[in-house]
């Protein structure tokens, strides 16, 4: 019987959050080179760093020595604006790991974070979200609520954290319009060569995992989504995507779309700064983020 052997982790997708982290996960897990945890953000570098790097290592790393993975790490995007993070995984994990960071137009991936926890009804985030998003970014953006939408999508700033522990040449920048788009083919074959994996053998489709909605019913999302027998019920459902689909269209409804003058006010306001030094540094202009 062969014995467990520990697999240090040599990539991390630290985000961002409602920016494809979940398309990504779906699409690599599945990669017979890669592998990723069951369970989608350990918030370990984060939230529970206290308990250690072995206990991490152990719990989710702790692997078969049968298998011979090219690929090993994690997705969590509340990696991303963390200040945290950077320097505690180059400490405990090493400086010659990767890093992938997918960016989605700042305002609409605040809009669908900021929609995402309105639906939760735990006490954490019901006290977290106000009931207009521009009051949301205002507020925050004066230390008056404890969110990151805004901080989130500061990608540039958020970039410069993780490259002066790893350098660039350890970091993938990924447009998440590119990535869900036209562009999405050429984007998984650039990350399998990122990682220095093969290839897939057959073309990959992304789609757009886990897109934000508002509860229809709120008493009745709760309970779907609260309820440990419906966890058990919602894990099965991941085999059944069709099925899975048609009762998220049951509970829950697409938010309201902001104008193309509310997303260009509030890119002027919080995000339009670090947008200019994030094209600077990639090299060209970020065109699908214009509306």
């Amino acid at each position: 019987m062969a014995k467990n052997r520990i697999f240090l982790p040599n990539f991390f997708v630290v985000g961002a959050q409602k920016a494809g982290t979940t398309t990504f996960y779906e699409i690599f897990s599945k990669h017979k080179e890669v592998f990723i945890p069951q369970k989608k953000e350990l918030r370990f570098f984060s939230y529970h760093y206290k308990k250690g790097i072995d206990w991490y290592l152990k719990k989710y790393f702790n692997l078969s020595s049968i298998h011979s993975y090219k690929a090993v790490g994690e997705v969590d995007p509340g990696y991303i604006s963390n200040s945290l993070v950077p320097a505690r995984i180059r400490q405990d994990i090493g400086e010659n790991v990767k890093i992938i960071m997918i960016m989605r137009q700042p305002v609409k991936r605040a809009y669908s974070a900021y929609n995402m926890f309105k639906k939760f009804n735990s006490p954490e985030f019901k006290n977290w979200t106000i009931e207009s998003f521009e009051n949301q970014l205002n507020k925050e953006n004066r230390g008056e609520v404890n969110s990151n939408f805004i901080a989130q999508g500061l990608y540039y700033q958020n970039y410069q954290a993780y490259k002066k522990e790893f350098g660039a040449e350890n970091i993938k920048l990924i447009v998440f319009e590119d990535f869900i788009g036209n562009k999405r083919l050429e984007i998984v074959d650039e990350i399998c060569e990122f990682l220095g994996i093969l290839k897939f053998e057959k073309q990959v489709v992304p789609v757009h995992a886990n897109k934000a909605s508002l509860p229809k019913h709120k008493w009745l999302n709760f309970l779907y989504n609260s309820n440990p027998l419906m966890q058990r019920i919602r894990n099965i459902l991941k085999s059944f995507p069709k099925l899975q689909g048609m009762i998220k269209n049951l509970l829950t409804t697409a938010p309201r779309k902001l104008s193309n003058a509310e997303i260009n006010n509030i890119t002027q306001l919080y995000f339009q700064d670090d947008i200019n030094l994030l094209e600077k540094e990639l090299g060209y202009k970020i065109a699908k983020w214009k509306v």
